[in-house]
């Protein structure tokens, strides 16, 4: 939750736990392969707002500063959890291993006699095909995200299960978001950041937080690609 609420400002809400409500819509969108009503978006909305909880760190506890607030972590559990099994794994001795939750990948050293972990970067839409991007990687952690596989259509439009916490709506323009940080906590939360920001904003936060990205956003012609300038060494 500190994690949480730290990158919500940092990114001025595009990423925002308290969406919930927004979330438990699109669910029943996905089901029933129609829109939200729009009076329960804007119901949804009004209940979505980084700002209306307080966190008590010598009480470890949230308070809500509205009712009936509703919290989705799914944007940074993983790459939390990912963290902390890796943690334990280091108590351990264990000096070289991967932690891969569900594509957020946490690595420590390289493999015995590598030089590094080698990660394929997913493509855009699912295919057959061997993936283009491949990177090296040791001691720091991976996640992409995107609409490939989590998507629903309506009326011709494709939305991703990436909810824009300011307009309450999924995501239309299909993009692929890879994020390099030091811990999986933050490649997983800024992920999910830069999709809703786009590449233009979204690597002004990246510098300040020392991560690399790699976007690759679609069109009707060719897909168009953005990298941070580090990204390259990688």
């Amino acid at each position: 939750m500190q994690t949480s609420q730290q990158i919500s400002h940092k990114t001025g809400g595009a990423f925002d736990v308290t969406v919930g409500h927004l979330t438990d819509l699109w669910r029943r969108a996905y089901r029933k392969q129609s829109l939200p009503v729009a009076e329960a978006l804007q119901a949804a909305l009004e209940k979505t707002e980084y700002r209306l909880y307080e966190l008590n760190e010598a009480e470890r506890t949230v308070t809500f500063l509205k009712n009936d607030l509703q919290l989705d972590l799914g944007g940074i559990a993983k790459g939390y959890a990912a963290d902390e099994a890796m943690s334990v794994l280091k108590t351990h001795g264990i000096k070289s291993a991967l932690i891969d939750a569900s594509g957020d990948i946490v690595v420590s050293a390289a493999p015995p006699e590598k030089e590094a972990w080698i990660i394929a970067v997913a493509p855009l839409r699912k295919s057959d095909n061997d993936p283009e991007v491949y990177l090296k990687l040791v001691n720091c952690s991976v996640a992409t995200s995107g609409d490939a596989s989590r998507y629903v259509e309506i009326d011709g439009v494709r939305y991703s299960h990436i909810v824009n916490p300011e307009t309450g709506l999924g995501l239309t323009t299909p993009s692929s978001v890879t994020i390099i940080a030091q811990t999986g906590i933050t490649a997983d939360a800024l992920a999910s950041a830069i999709s809703v920001m786009g590449p233009k904003t979204g690597f002004c936060v990246l510098k300040k937080e020392h991560a690399e990205g790699y976007v690759v956003i679609g069109g009707k012609e060719k897909p168009e690609v953005f990298q941070t300038e580090g990204f390259p060494e990688y």
